[in-house]
């Protein structure tokens, strides 16, 4: 209750996933929703999807969603106005494999092993399945920024893997060659460096987290990422936005 005490006062709060495990988020979400009555967007992370899979939570969030009218997950919704100029987007995003080497990467991780999906599959079968899943969310996040840029001038993105190597951090370090096919989102990346390449006048602001260390990276005088940190059982408040009016 502590942390969720420091939402008092918000107009709004942003939830950037992992949130609990599969067979409890829905709980979770709804236990957030009854104490928080201002309106709360979400992504899932990885450990959302933990002994299930990921159509089956997906839809059993999206239809809480729909019910619940504080609960907006943006990883089946669109672009949502929080000011006159500030519009919000999101997805889930997902490690997709496509930085670094994943074919030769040490590193295994609890994902492919615990969500349906991913498990018992080949590597190279293991790395064409996180291509998709990352294509899925640049997809997603693209159309969201294309009808966002009508709207308003400062363009933010909740999503919970870092886009780029730069802003995938652990110990003060960011972009380790090993870690960052898992903790990286390079498909989200692409099409974000393309799109304010094609939109100079409009500022994008990324939020993201999944690496567990916090960092902030500008990737060009219009894109802005910030990485939040996190500790398992510990959840925290990690940046209070001001929006003018």
């Amino acid at each position: 209750n502590k942390w969720l005490n420091e939402f008092q006062g918000a107009d709004a709060v942003m939830l950037s996933g992992d949130i609990a495990e599969a067979k409890d988020v829905v709980e979770w979400l709804l236990y957030i929703s009854e104490r928080f009555t201002q309106k709360i967007y979400f992504v899932l992370g990885n450990h959302d999807y933990y002994h299930s899979s990921i159509p089956v939570v997906r839809q059993r969030v999206s239809e809480l969603a729909q019910m619940i009218p504080n609960l907006h997950f943006l990883t089946t919704e669109g672009a949502y106005s929080l000011t006159d100029d500030v519009v919000l987007v999101g997805h889930d995003g997902w490690g997709d494999g496509k930085n670094g080497d994943f074919l030769q990467t040490p590193i295994r991780i609890n994902d492919h092993k615990l969500i349906a999906e991913l498990s018992g599959l080949t590597r190279p079968s293991l790395q064409k399945k996180l291509n998709q899943l990352g294509e899925e969310a640049a997809r997603h996040i693209l159309n969201g920024l294309n009808a966002a840029k009508d709207m308003g001038d400062s363009l933010w993105v909740l999503t919970h893997v870092p886009p780029f190597p730069e802003t995938c951090w652990h110990n003060g370090y960011a972009g380790h060659k090993d870690w960052i096919p898992d903790f990286s989102c390079r498909s989200v990346g692409d099409i974000l460096l393309q799109f304010c390449k094609e939109n100079p006048t409009k500022q994008v602001t990324v939020f993201c987290g999944h690496g567990h260390s916090p960092g902030e990276v500008w990737m060009s005088s219009n894109l802005f990422v910030r990485t939040a940190r996190a500790e398992y059982k510990r959840p925290i408040v990690e940046a209070l936005m001001v929006l003018a009016r």
